[in-house]
């Protein structure tokens, strides 16, 4: 295939995942697979990549060709897969996910056998992988890995972790696009190492912190050393104001000088959450050993959300928890669970169904949870 139009490809994959698409993107994700059928081979070979689901189709009896053939003649492809980018209520991982009703049944068959058709097996693959998305790497559910950056980085991924490196001569910076991680960096006070997420931005030249992306915003532990968090450039002025004032205190205590603004000093043991609708909690003391405990696959949960409980439970299950909010906010949960063993979630779901006013309902693979109304 054109190699141009595989990195095109990629870069609309990465737009996609990284931002909720708009209007505008749509229209010009549209345009760009309108173009050619070529191109709506190159993203459907890109997205069956992401899930990696290897394996599938070993023996190759699936003709990619064929099925490319047949998109010629489906004047409607590019719509669907477009419409089923503009459509999605939730983020995906492929971002093919939700077409319009009546255009499901005839999307999801061809965007599936193309799929199962470009799947390959083995390192090749992974490295055709990941020269193409250019430093994206990602766990998929229950799985965790250790990568070795560049620069002599280390970085353990969670599951259902995905992370994007983006190196350049002046600065070391790592998207968490999802899920959590925790990095060894590798000193190098020339060249500053920054991790960024959806709601903070943090930097490091020499140090081992966990970054934890969740479902109410971002977490910051520092294990050694020492990190300036602040939040990131999306936020509005209200956070920066508050981050402003945790500044000045964490200043005085550092001794550092107050005259930064919208940032914060943590060291050794400290912990920072940034809200996604903004606002921060003033740094905290914390059990380090409790924040990577998820590293020898332990669920360790002290005080914890119940939407936050529900996602670190979902990166090792394939049964998904669906967490109905309204009525729950308040509903906290403290223990500890083995992250790999499904009894895990079992228990957890029966220490739902003993709680008063908490509804408990299996549907299909999703476990929703609700307050008894």
């Amino acid at each position: 295939m054109n190699k141009q139009i595989t990195d095109e490809a990629a870069e609309w994959l990465i737009e996609i995942q990284m931002d909720q698409p708009d209007a505008g993107m749509r229209e010009r994700f549209s345009a760009w697979l309108d173009t050619s059928p070529e191109h709506v081979r190159a993203y459907l070979e890109l997205t069956a990549l992401w899930e990696d689901a290897n394996g599938v189709d070993k023996y190759r009896q699936v003709d990619v060709d064929a099925l490319m053939q047949a998109a010629r003649s489906e004047s409607n492809l590019s719509s669907l897969v477009s419409a089923s980018i503009s459509e999605r209520g939730a983020r995906s991982s492929t971002g093919l996910r939700h077409p319009a009703p009546e255009d499901r049944k005839r999307a999801r068959p061809m965007a599936l056998a193309a799929s199962i058709a470009v799947l390959t097996v083995g390192a090749a693959a992974a490295g055709y992988w990941h020269s193409v998305l250019r430093g994206v790497y990602s766990t998929a559910v229950g799985e965790q890995r250790t990568l070795a950056l560049a620069d002599g980085t280390t970085v353990e991924l969670n599951a259902a972790t995905r992370i994007r490196e983006r190196f350049t001569e002046a600065e070391r910076t790592v998207d968490l696009l999802e899920g959590q991680a925790l990095f060894r960096v590798a000193k190098n006070p020339a060249r500053p190492f920054v991790v960024r997420s959806d709601t903070a931005t943090v930097r490091a030249i020499g140090t081992e912190f966990d970054v934890h992306r969740r479902v109410s915003g971002t977490t910051v532990t520092v294990i050694e050393g020492r990190v300036v968090v602040s939040p990131a450039e999306s936020n509005d002025a209200s956070s920066g104001a508050a981050v402003q004032e945790l500044s000045k205190q964490a200043s005085r205590v550092a001794g550092a000088s107050p005259s930064v603004a919208s940032e914060v000093f943590l060291g050794a043991g400290e912990q920072l959450n940034l809200h996604e609708r903004g606002g921060t909690d003033a740094p905290r003391q914390t059990d380090t050993k409790l924040v990577t405990a998820w590293t020898q696959q332990r669920l360790e949960f002290e005080f914890t959300d119940l939407l936050d409980v529900a996602a670190d439970f979902n990166r090792f299950n394939t049964r998904k928890l669906v967490v109905d909010a309204r009525g729950l906010e308040d509903f906290k949960v403290s223990g500890t669970f083995q992250a790999l063993d499904p009894k895990s979630l079992e228990r957890f779901v029966q220490f739902l169904r003993a709680q008063p006013g908490v509804s408990v309902q299996q549907r299909g693979d999703e476990i929703v949870v609700a307050k008894n109304r």
